[in-house]
């Protein structure tokens, strides 16, 4: 019995430890990027209505809370969407990413207009399970992938940027989805 019961415990604290769980999205505390270990930042909620629409992760070589200094730094960053509504339409995602883009950006409407074109461009109707995953490599531009498919790479360091202001910038989706991700870990 008390061997059965050392056994039964080692068992349990050899499991891996998810790091966050959310509106039944379990997340990992940190992911791979080449060789660079990225750390789960924050996680948050993307809510329309009454209705969850996705779940986010922030991935950061150095977490932080603080928006500005996460915008501003070279390090490898990456944002894990994980929907968990029924569907959203290439459409309506193309319509958010351009509006987010325009509600977080220094420069005039017109800046980012090709990258936005090309982001737009690869927007796939989604569904419940599907995922998104963007990466942002210094000197590599923004990779993006949509439901397990790498897309392509906007080579522009200033879409870049207005692009993690969609999330970190002061017009987020919501503001707790912004809270939720730079909780800073």
């Amino acid at each position: 019995m008390r061997r059965t019961l050392v056994v039964a415990l080692a068992a349990v604290v050899c499991l891996p430890v998810a790091a966050a769980e959310l509106a039944g999205v379990t997340l990992p505390d940190s992911v791979l990027v080449g060789d660079q270990e990225l750390l789960l930042n924050g996680i948050g909620l993307r809510e329309k209505m009454m209705f969850d629409v996705y779940v986010a992760g922030l991935y950061l070589v150095e977490p932080s809370s603080d928006a500005n200094q996460i915008l501003d730094s070279k390090q490898v960053k990456r944002i894990d969407m994980r929907f968990v509504y029924k569907k959203v339409s290439a459409k309506k995602l193309a319509k958010a990413w351009t509006e987010g883009i325009e509600a977080n950006s220094d420069g005039p409407a017109g800046t980012h207009a090709a990258g936005l074109e090309q982001l737009n461009g690869w927007m796939e109707d989604v569904v419940k399970g599907d995922t998104m995953v963007f990466t942002s490599v210094p000197g590599q531009g923004l990779q993006v992938e949509v439901k397990g498919q790498a897309k392509g790479v906007i080579d522009d360091e200033a879409f870049a940027r207005a692009f993690w202001a969609v999330f970190l910038g002061p017009n987020p989706p919501t503001t707790k989805l912004r809270e939720g991700l730079l909780q800073g870990r």
